[in-house]
């Protein structure tokens, strides 16, 4: 049996949930906030790219955007912590020898 609490073990910092929270409802307001932008811009726009034309709903071309972005982001994210994170095995690995 672990004297571990529960909270220590999910977040080291010791801080509670407050970061999880806070991220979790900046992350609610952007998505609305973007699906209310999305809807109100309806309108068909030609989007020209290398050498094609497309002629689409500007909600469309949007929404390609911030999904693209959201994967860009993310992708990033998760590039920054692996590093992060193997920063810090290195220097574990230093204090050993």
């Amino acid at each position: 049996m672990s004297m571990v609490n529960e909270n220590e073990r999910t977040n080291p910092s010791g801080g509670g949930d407050t970061q999880l929270n806070w991220r979790v409802i900046v992350g609610i307001v952007v998505l609305v906030l973007s699906i209310v932008f999305i809807l109100q811009n309806t309108q068909e726009v030609n989007i020209d790219f290398l050498f094609f034309e497309f002629k689409v709903g500007m909600w469309f071309g949007l929404l390609v955007a911030f999904v693209l972005g959201a994967v860009v982001g993310w992708g990033l994210h998760l590039a920054w912590r692996r590093r992060k994170r193997n920063k810090a095995a290195g220097k574990a690995k230093k204090k050993k020898k």
